[in-house]
C-alpha cells in the first residue's frame, strides 16, 4: 500500500478519505441515544472526523521511557490507585446525592492522605521530561 488508508483521496470531490468506513454514503444513523448525544455535542459523525477537526497529531518518536518509581512511591501509587478505584465504584452505587458527596469527599481525603500529591508530582515531572524530548525532536 503506497498511501495511508485515512489519507484524503485527491480524486474525491467531497474530500473523503480512501477509507470507505468514513465515506458520507456509508455513515449510518447513530446506534444509540448516547452516540447521537455525542454527535450532537461534538458536531462530528465519527471518531475519525472528530480527530481530524481537533487537529489530532501523533506524538513524535523520542527516547522517552518512563522513569522507575522508588519503592516508596510504588507503595504510595498502589494505595492511591486502590483508593480511587474503590472510591469511584462506591460513588457509582451511592443511594443518594448526600451519600455520593460523602463518599467522594472520603475518597479525596484518603487519596490525599496516602500521598496523591507525590504521585501527581512524579507525573508532572514525567510529562515535562517527555515534552522536552518531543520539542527537541521537532526542532
Amino acid at each position: 500500500m503506497i498511501y495511508s488508508i485515512n489519507a484524503v483521496n485527491p480524486d474525491s470531490a467531497a474530500g473523503e478519505t480512501f477509507n470507505y468506513v468514513n465515506w458520507k454514503s456509508n455513515l449510518t444513523a447513530a446506534a444509540s441515544d448516547i452516540e447521537q448525544d455525542w454527535r450532537n455535542y461534538t458536531g462530528c459523525a465519527s471518531a475519525m472526523d472528530y480527530l481530524r477537526t481537533k487537529n489530532f497529531k501523533v506524538a513524535p518518536a523520542t527516547t522517552y521511557a518512563e522513569s522507575t518509581k522508588s519503592a516508596e512511591l510504588e507503595v504510595i501509587w498502589e494505595q492511591v490507585t486502590d483508593c480511587i478505584v474503590d472510591g469511584t465504584w462506591n460513588c457509582i452505587y451511592a443511594m443518594s446525592d448526600g451519600q455520593f458527596n460523602m463518599l467522594l469527599n472520603k475518597m479525596i481525603n484518603d487519596a490525599n492522605a496516602y500521598g496523591y500529591d507525590k504521585c501527581l508530582e512524579w507525573c508532572e515531572q514525567e510529562a515535562a521530561r517527555r515534552h522536552e524530548l518531543e520539542e527537541s525532536v521537532r526542532k
